[in-house]
């Protein structure tokens, strides 16, 4: 079993791992710690309400853990995305985090982050969804800019290593103290000029630093220093 959680649950077929695990803990008062992966995801869900595309050749799953004092949803968030990079490292794949948690391969979208925090009985649980695709040899027409490792490297491969790898890594950052230094070396404009739209605006801007809470530290092309939230700020890959 995996240390971050011991109870795994499958699905060949599920709306959403997200949302039948919030459900989980809502409707049974559960305390432990769940993985819930799915072959297929129907009502598949991103950041800012988007959709997300899976079907068997994705990777698809969701786990909770409990929130204590030594850990936010932002930590979280952070380690995942350090994970999913490290772990298409192992693949020769070198990807970047668009900040704040979208896994990028050059121009491409290959992976995405989901966590939202619940409240059960005075407990706090964050529930991480993540898909990657893997195996995907076509898409959506109404997506673009996405691509699969299967796409990158010309081969298939196996579900299985992929799903216990990440979570080997997810364990190793979780045990070192280096997480936000780590993360923000591979942020998509860290130290180099990139274009985005804050509050709107086209700007070119260059990533500084993160705080513990998920601000990031930004430079504009006038020397402006500004400190933005994930909500006011939109990275463009060029």
């Amino acid at each position: 079993m995996h240390k971050i959680a011991n109870k795994i649950i499958f699905f060949e077929s599920l709306n959403s791992t997200n949302d039948y695990l919030i459900s989980l803990y809502k409707e049974l008062n559960l305390r432990n710690n769940f993985i819930v992966i799915a072959d297929r995801q129907h009502k598949g869900r991103g950041r800012r309400k988007k959709k997300w595309f899976s079907n068997e050749d994705s990777l698809t799953f969701s786990f909770s853990i409990e929130l204590k004092l030594n850990m936010n949803s932002w930590h979280l968030s952070m380690t995942v995305s350090l994970a999913l990079v490290r772990l298409l490292s192992d693949y020769n794949i070198q990807a970047v985090i668009k900040y704040p948690n979208d896994i990028f391969f050059k121009k491409n979208k290959i992976a995405g982050i989901l966590t939202e925090v619940i409240s059960v009985q005075n407990r706090k649980y964050c529930i991480v969804g993540i898909g990657l695709n893997v195996n995907n040899k076509s898409f959506p027409v109404s997506l673009s800019n996405v691509t699969s490792i299967k796409k990158i490297l010309s081969v298939s491969i196996n579900k299985d290593s992929l799903f216990s790898g990440f979570f080997k890594h997810v364990d190793l950052i979780m045990n070192h103290n280096n997480l936000i230094n780590d993360y923000v070396t591979y942020l998509y404009g860290f130290k180099k000029l990139i274009p985005c739209l804050y509050r709107g605006s086209f700007l070119r801007i260059k990533i500084l630093s993160v705080d513990n809470n998920g601000f990031l530290q930004i430079l504009t092309e006038n020397s402006s220093i500004k400190t933005v939230r994930y909500e006011n700020i939109h990275f463009l890959i060029n």
